[in-house]
């Protein structure tokens, strides 16, 4: 077994795919990875990313948010730029077959479900109070119940607390969190608001690759809520110990078994994940 294949089974990509709520991010890096790296990597790795490909169409219809669709249609584009012309034939044929099953399954879904029973409203907070932003942004995105109790300002303060002070503080917060507490309306500070606006200007594209290399673990990893997703003690987003890459850096591992190499200097980079932050905020309700 080639050294570029041990990497890229350290991905653990197949893995989240079959994730539905890390499906969009890992669609989003497997397509940066063929886009960039498929022609000039060797044939038997050529041959897994090509399998990936489908096993990512083949778990689309189980993925019912626009967010999933925009990340399979990424990939998509991706195959047809990169790949021989017998295997984009499949790959496209894949896709289509995944595309019905999925409104397919998003229509018998809504037929099922003509009188929902909505969960209260304090259960839904509770609930979403357990949620990482992306999870709570995905939730935004179901239904006018769900996008009522994601858009309250106390679970983006909670939110606040993950991603701009310390792990303990948010962990304090979360565990105090009482859905009889009811936030003021009087209250000045839009949490939501102050958290969009300082995630796109600090983490957008040191996070967008939903990848990190922890110094603890001595590997790249898969960030869960920005923390190592590898069970060991809690650590701070700014802890040193956790470092952003971002989508190049992997591809820079896949191929040389490094991802220092490579900093992301230029405007292409970062305006590439600027435009998946875009598209992370791009539906979210308000």
């Amino acid at each position: 077994m080639s050294d570029s294949i041990k990497r890229y089974e350290t991905l653990k990509l197949r893995h989240h795919l079959s994730c539905t709520l890390d499906y969009s991010s890992a669609c989003t890096e497997l397509s940066f990875i063929i886009r960039k790296a498929y022609t000039d990597l060797p044939k038997t790795l050529q041959s897994i990313l090509f399998q990936d490909i489908l096993s990512a169409f083949k778990f689309l219809p189980e993925v019912q948010t626009r967010q999933g669709m925009s990340a399979a249609n990424l990939l998509l584009q991706a195959a047809e730029a990169s790949l021989p012309r017998l295997k984009r034939m499949l790959a496209i044929t894949e896709f289509k077959h995944a595309v019905i099953a999925h409104k397919k399954r998003y229509n018998t879904k809504n037929d099922e479900e003509d009188s929902p029973e909505q969960l209260p409203q304090d259960v839904l907070l509770l609930i979403f109070s357990l949620l990482d932003m992306r999870s709570l942004v995905a939730a935004s995105r179901v239904c006018w119940s769900w996008r009522s109790a994601a858009n309250d300002n106390k679970l983006w303060q909670l939110q606040c607390d993950v991603y701009f002070e310390s792990s303990q503080s948010a962990e304090k917060r979360s565990s105090n969190f009482s859905c009889d507490k009811v936030v003021d309306a009087t209250t000045i500070i839009d949490w939501k608001d102050t958290f969009k606006r300082g995630y796109i200007g600090k983490f957008s594209w040191k996070f967008s690759s939903h990848r990190g290399y922890c110094k603890q673990c001595k590997v790249m990893v898969w960030l869960d809520n920005m923390k190592c997703s590898n069970m060991h003690p809690k650590l701070k987003v700014e802890n040193p110990q956790i470092r952003p890459i971002c989508h190049q850096q992997v591809v820079t591992y896949l191929r040389h078994g490094s991802f220092w190499a490579y900093f992301p200097s230029s405007d292409s980079d970062s305006d590439s994940d600027s435009d998946a932050t875009s598209k992370l905020w791009a539906y979210s309700l308000h």
